[in-house]
């Protein structure tokens, strides 16, 4: 499983730095670790959607599921388990309605759809088994076995799963981090981001060109160094991005950004490991959101941008082809005093894949204002602004348009507080 998102999880004071309960933790084969969902009531009506690599030819699928908070006896009673379910087989959409056993430890359910594609699996609770204590919906783990045409890799598998042990690992990281800032100093980016979206259905034809998702920003919900970075931003990707040139970027090894909630943090291939369609940090974490956090030295070694932005550059680099892969920068600076004002990034490597090893890569464009201040990101999957504090310290929150919604973000500040789950 690569992926996993839901209608929501719970938020609370002892969470405050959101290191439990996201839908991914379904996917970790550890009990000590669960989904929570955080509406109010019991649960009913909300659902987790797991993603996966594309099968052809799927005819049946067999789930091992613990139900429930299983990290102990006493949080699996305290807290609702699933009771009805209604499973959905994406992206054909059979769904079948199956209830699950009140009982701690594995259980297991088998679904059948025609031969077809299968990428994804949802699961939407239709009525709890209540708990003595919380109203918190809890599923500790989902794993997920398929019969399909394609055929099994293992290699790619344990990918898969050493990725959502990272994942984990970065989240602990990061809840360590914003605990020692909230002593110390505050971050840029805040713990925790709530996403106000529209869905607008599938729109991957709509516009043209790699970044065409700046043309969806919403320019009326951003302030006006943003709108004006965005103006910026589409000139300097006029005539093929003749205004870039190449450079190499220096950063610190330390000083990588920590895992946000609501925004994804883009590495290669998408997001597919903090599912989120939503706003995103810059690439692979590295700390860039303002132009004094790294360094740029001029470099011809690199294909042109235009590659780029026709999404061959990857095949013209050999490094790209080796597992350890590599990062090419491109900026576009002031004539006068050289000030970076637009970085474009792309990462490439040899990943393994469910049908053996290929070349991923994934771009990232981001614009600064005047100040140094980051105000647009763009990628092939999803475009954001960014609203910075008054006193400039930090994100407060932006606009951003994906291929799936649109909508708008806003630093969380404030969180219940009840301790649910706990």
């Amino acid at each position: 499983m690569a992926q996993a998102d839901a209608s929501s999880f719970d938020k609370n004071d002892y969470n405050r730095f959101e290191e439990n309960y996201l839908p991914l933790y379904v996917a970790d084969d550890d009990p000590w670790t669960a989904w929570t969902e955080g509406a109010p009531g019991d649960g009913t009506g909300q659902w987790i959607r797991m993603r996966f690599s594309s099968m052809k030819g799927a005819t049946k699928v067999r789930l091992r599921i613990r139900n429930g908070y299983q990290k102990s006896h006493k949080l699996f009673v305290a807290n609702e388990r699933a009771k009805r379910v209604a499973f959905t087989l994406l992206p054909g959409n059979t769904t079948i309605e199956k209830e699950l056993t009140d009982t701690e430890g594995w259980q297991e359910v088998v679904l059948e759809q025609p031969a077809g594609v299968l990428a994804g699996l949802e699961m939407k609770i239709g009525s709890v088994f209540p708990g003595t204590k919380y109203e918190d919906l809890c599923i500790s783990d989902v794993q997920v076995f398929v019969t399909a045409e394609t055929p099994d890799n293992p290699a790619y598998e344990k990918s898969v799963f050493e990725k959502v042990k990272k994942w984990r690992a970065d989240r602990i990281e990061a809840a360590n981090a914003f605990a020692r800032a909230a002593k110390d100093r505050p971050l840029a980016v805040a713990a925790s981001y709530t996403v106000e979206r529209t869905e607008n259905g599938d729109q991957a034809g709509r516009g043209d060109g790699l970044y065409r998702l700046l043309d969806r920003l919403d320019g009326k919900k951003m302030s006006a160094p943003e709108r004006a970075t965005l103006a910026e931003t589409r000139g300097w990707l006029a005539r093929d991005g003749a205004a870039f040139e190449a450079v190499t970027l220096g950063v610190g090894q330390t000083s990588r950004l920590p895992m946000v909630d609501g925004m994804c943090v883009p590495s290669l291939g998408t997001c597919e490991y903090d599912g989120c369609d939503a706003p995103t940090t810059p690439f692979d974490g590295l700390p860039l959101l303002t132009t004094d956090g790294y360094k740029l030295i001029e470099t011809n070694d690199r294909p042109s941008v235009a590659r780029v932005l026709d999404g061959t550059a990857a095949k013209q680099v050999a490094a790209c082809s080796s597992k350890s892969g590599t990062r090419l920068a491109w900026a576009v600076r002031d004539k006068d005093d050289r000030r970076t004002r637009a970085l474009l990034l792309l990462g490439c490597a040899l990943v393994e894949g469910r049908e053996g090893k290929y070349v991923s890569s994934n771009s990232q464009l981001l614009a600064y204002d005047v100040t140094g201040r980051l105000r647009i990101s763009v990628t092939p999957w999803v475009a954001t602004s960014y609203d910075w504090a008054p006193d400039g310290s930090s994100i407060i929150g932006g606009t951003y348009a994906s291929i799936e919604s649109n909508g708008t973000y806003k630093a969380a500040t404030r969180v219940a507080t009840a301790t649910p789950a706990k």
